[in-house]
């Protein structure tokens, strides 16, 4: 099956073109699509039958990523203005923190989000920061709130990744590493950019 998500579900082209991987859970493709119905689209995977679209924020390039709670799989998105949990079956908003990144015409400042073990999430969200996200559980209901904010590593094209307890990615041309739980920048170089 495929799916003309401009076409069919009236999604706007971003200004470098559709880049985001699919994320699967169970029986559902989630994409992050655009559009104004809502920017988050889950698809049947046999059929390809849209099942449910949520979240109204605008997005371009970014991934959705599935984040392993222990005791359920959600799906992380982020948007122009906020990161958001749903639940992969039916689109349900589980949580939600406001980021306020920035916009452009090229698209915004955001990358797609990175998993940092099951309660936090690390976010590019504007060209001169970058934040952790905390998730707590309050009387069964979850919760999402800005544990810190970093400069070391800021808007990139190129994702960042987590090996052991640093993260490491660019900002610019520089590689850079830094240690999700402090902010700090550990170290940079250009050697390789």
């Amino acid at each position: 099956w495929s799916r003309n998500v401009v076409e069919e579900l009236g999604s706007e082209t971003p200004y470098y073109g559709f880049g985001s991987s699919p994320a699967i859970v169970g029986d559902v493709v989630i994409l992050q699509i655009g559009g104004e119905d809502g920017s988050v689209a889950g698809f049947d995977v046999a059929t390809g039958e849209l099942r449910w679209r949520a979240v109204d924020d605008k997005d371009f390039s970014q991934s959705p990523i599935v984040l392993d709670r222990g005791d359920s799989r959600q799906v992380v998105v982020l948007g122009s203005k906020r990161v958001v949990g749903l639940d992969p079956k039916d689109g349900a908003e589980l949580w939600a923190h406001e980021h306020r990144g920035e916009q452009g015409a090229m698209g915004n400042g955001t990358s797609s989000p990175l998993p940092l073990g099951r309660d936090r999430i690390f976010i590019k969200y504007a060209n001169a920061a970058s934040a952790v996200i905390g998730l707590a559980r309050t009387d069964g209901a979850q919760e999402a709130s800005k544990l810190q904010e970093t400069k070391g590593m800021t808007r990139s094209y190129s994702p960042p990744t987590v090996l052991g307890e640093h993260l490491y990615g660019f900002t610019a041309r520089f590689l850079s590493a830094v240690d999700p739980v402090s902010g700090d920048l550990l170290w940079r170089t250009r050697a390789v950019g």
